[in-house]
């Protein structure tokens, strides 16, 4: 048995959610849109999805770290290693939003970026709690949690012809052999847009 050769488990494909469906949280709790809480939980999105940050890293971010001006935020990750990620529009505004709405809620010195309800540093479980149930609302995926924004973000940006090396950075991979995972993601998405789209893919009846 020792010389019987198995046949090859095929790694599992990091899981993502759709563009529509992540869209479709921006309009959620809108009657309470100024609220501490829904620019709160927003701001946890955009920084998992707009800026592919892990948990850790939400838990963790100062708003020393984050720089409007430059448009990026300062992120010591893994291994303590330091990137900066770039922050899209979307993510600015309601990041500025967050720091607004903190202060009147607050008052000044808070440092962290991303609070609980009553204002103490937020930790996993919260997260993941927060962010399973925006998620449960637009999704009926079994993968619902904070990863999988990350995940998502990586595959969107690949499936939008971003290269890979930049990806990398941004979600600060120590080495590409992490990130060539989510080019799998993109490839079959093509093969999927084709299969439906080319007439020469579909198999006659």
């Amino acid at each position: 048995m020792v010389k019987v050769h198995l046949p090859k488990v095929p790694d599992r494909l990091p899981k993502s959610i759709a563009e529509k469906s992540l869209q479709q949280l921006w309009n959620l709790n809108e009657e309470d849109a100024q609220s501490f809480t829904t620019i709160r939980d927003k701001a946890l999105l955009s920084l998992m999805y707009g800026g592919g940050l892990r948990r850790s890293e939400v838990i963790q971010l100062k708003w020393t770290a984050v720089d409007f001006s430059r448009r990026t935020m300062r992120i010591e990750g893994k291994g303590r290693k330091i990137r900066n990620v770039p922050m899209n529009e979307t993510l600015i505004t309601v990041l500025k939003s967050l720091e607004k709405v903190t202060l009147e809620n607050w008052g000044e010195g808070i440092e962290l970026v991303v609070l609980t309800d009553s204002g103490k540093p937020c930790y996993p479980k919260f997260v993941y709690n927060r962010v399973v149930r925006m998620l449960s609302s637009v999704t009926t995926s079994e993968k619902k949690s904070p990863h999988v924004l990350r995940h998502s973000m990586a595959t969107h940006l690949m499936d939008h012809g971003a290269e890979l090396n930049a990806v990398k950075e941004i979600l600060g991979h120590a080495s590409l052999s992490s990130t060539q995972v989510y080019t799998h993601n993109s490839i079959a998405r093509i093969k999927e847009v084709y299969r439906q789209a080319h007439p020469g893919a579909q198999k006659s009846s």
